[in-house]
């Protein structure tokens, strides 16, 4: 018997959600973000709430994947301290 193969998103496919923000500061994407992946995420610095982000994704990525593509955009990077993601710039 083989073994099962790893599920990378633990959400049902009907429970997938799409995720718009249209010029939204950092600070109600992450609060977004926080509620559909059930993570704590913490932003470091009151510069970085306000700024505001134009993007579209789906919760069939993985919370890592979204918060590659925000900090390429826009410039700032993230880590993860005792379960908690901290945005930073």
């Amino acid at each position: 018997m083989t073994e099962p193969e790893p599920i990378e998103n633990t959400l049902p496919v009907n429970r997938i959600q799409t995720l718009v923000f249209d010029n939204v500061p950092l600070s109600e994407i992450v609060v977004s973000l926080s509620q559909a992946y059930g993570v704590e995420i913490d932003i470091a610095s009151i510069e970085l709430e306000k700024y505001c982000l134009t993007a579209t994704f789906t919760t069939d990525e993985t919370l890592d994947e979204v918060l590659a593509v925000l900090c390429e955009v826009g410039g700032f990077s993230y880590e993860i301290k005792d379960n908690v993601y901290i945005i930073q710039k």
